[in-house]
């Protein structure tokens, strides 16, 4: 953005930084701003596997957003926020997935949790069986790393999310030291999403304030992370075949854009995954990791909700409790209930008591069609899921799946609401965002499909 007398009074006014890294070591800076997230991802996930990845990014979104509010944009501050998230992950998280583990809440300096990282290995190594379950895995998020990350690596930042709704944002922080007064109120601001959820712009601050300036090419590789840890997640969840089909759920043409794009559906997907499986476990924490999701993108809420709604039908009480949801959907609803206070709305988006009928309806049949009439675009998940629940005994025996064709049943009702809210070109607006909605309830699917051969 340009300096004149176009630009807002209040960037004008209050923009400390400037982009002093030398043109021909921004590469490099832009390598460096990314260490302090990748390794808040690998700390995480050394620490629970792909839960410890999202709860660790989740914290440190909410501590550099912490950051932006009080107007610090030192390197020294960023590395300070990943350390803290990474030694609270360690000492919260219980190690293991299983239901049964003992709880270790609030002991961070329990045998295998943070002092862990400085424990000699078991004698004998590490088992020979627990490399054969990692290596595959690890070897599919690599390959789904690589492809989108050629992607991503093709152009620099583009709209809607690069330029404005997260990078725009992450930059307007940065440039300002910190919020600009008005930003929430003020219609200069209206293209970048003032009410939006900050955890990935947040992020994006983290990188540029790590790299001394607001890089826009290796920033893009952050969604790709994450798309490969949601994609070894998958894979450590399944065998033989089926592996391959989920590899092919990731390199489709809907989730090639929206990990090449910068869009925030790979970061919400992966909180949407884990959280799902914790609650399987019996995990009351899972409805955290769902609820941490509506941090990063409007929709997180939804598929809270819509979880939330499934585990109660299939279960009852004794999975989805009242104070579940509660818990989980509070972090979203603070987000949006301050915004509201400060005078900021979403755009485009009319009073629910305006909505239209035909606009929801036009949208079910939209989303249908993709579904089931494009299924390619969503590694078939929808009609194999849909087949599968009509063999009785899968129907009998497989509850979480029935649980799983409710979630995205509901969750495509409440985007279907959504819409009937919307003010914008009705064409436009399916075509944009619609497609990439739908790919993580075919996730959630496909986990849970990979258990029929079990049946």
């Amino acid at each position: 953005m340009q300096r004149g007398a176009d630009e807002p009074s209040a960037l004008r006014h209050s923009a400390p930084n400037r982009q002093t890294v030398k043109l021909s070591n921004r590469p490099t800076a832009e390598a460096a701003g990314l260490l302090p997230l990748l390794g808040v991802c690998l700390a995480g996930g050394i620490a629970t596997g792909a839960t410890g990845v999202f709860a660790a990014t989740t914290l440190f979104s909410l501590l550099l957003f912490m950051l932006v509010l009080c107007g610090i944009t030192s390197s020294i501050s960023v590395w300070l926020a990943a350390a803290l998230s990474v030694t609270v992950v360690y000492g919260l998280l219980p190690q293991s997935a299983s239901p049964t583990a003992p709880s270790r809440r609030g002991q961070v300096c329990h045998k295998g949790g943070f002092f862990s990282l400085f424990l000699p290995p078991p004698r004998g190594g590490i088992p020979l069986r627990g490399r054969g379950e990692y290596s595959v895995p690890l070897l599919i998020g690599a390959l789904v790393l690589g492809a989108t990350g050629l992607i991503a690596r093709a152009h620099p930042f583009v709209t809607p999310y690069g330029l404005a709704i997260t990078g725009g944002r992450a930059k307007l922080w940065f440039l300002s030291g910190g919020i600009p007064i008005g930003f929430f109120s003020d219609a200069a601001w209206r293209l970048l999403e003032p009410a939006y959820p900050p955890g990935c712009a947040a992020l994006t601050f983290g990188c540029y304030g790590a790299a001394g300036f607001c890089g826009d090419w290796l920033t893009q590789i952050a969604p790709c992370v994450f798309a490969a840890v949601a994609a070894a997640f998958l894979a450590s969840r399944t065998k033989g075949g089926a592996r391959l089909w989920l590899v092919l759920l990731f390199l489709t043409p809907v989730a090639l854009m929206t990990t090449g794009q910068f869009y925030p559906e790979p970061l919400m997907a992966l909180g949407v995954l884990v959280g799902w499986e914790r609650v399987r476990d019996g995990r009351g924490y899972g409805w955290l990791l769902l609820g941490a999701a509506g941090w990063f993108k409007n929709e997180g809420l939804f598929f809270l909700i819509a979880a939330w709604l499934a585990w109660r039908i299939i279960e009852g009480s004794r999975r989805a409790r009242a104070r579940d949801l509660a818990c989980a959907i509070a972090l979203p609803l603070a987000w949006h209930a301050g915004c509201r206070m400060a005078g900021a709305t979403l755009n485009d988006y009319s009073a629910p008591w305006r909505l239209s009928p035909m606009r929801g309806l036009r949208a079910l049949g939209e989303s249908l069609k993709l579904a089931f009439l494009r299924p390619w675009d969503y590694g078939f998940a929808y009609p194999a899921a849909v087949v599968a629940a009509l063999i009785p005994s899968v129907r009998r025996h497989l509850r979480p799946l029935m649980a799983a064709l409710l979630f995205a049943a509901f969750s495509v009702a409440f985007f279907c609401l959504a819409y009937a809210c919307s003010t914008a070109d009705e064409a436009w607006h399916l075509s944009t965002s619609l497609p990439r909605l739908l790919w993580t309830p075919a996730l959630i699917l496909a986990r849970e499909l990979a258990e029929v051969d079990r049946v």
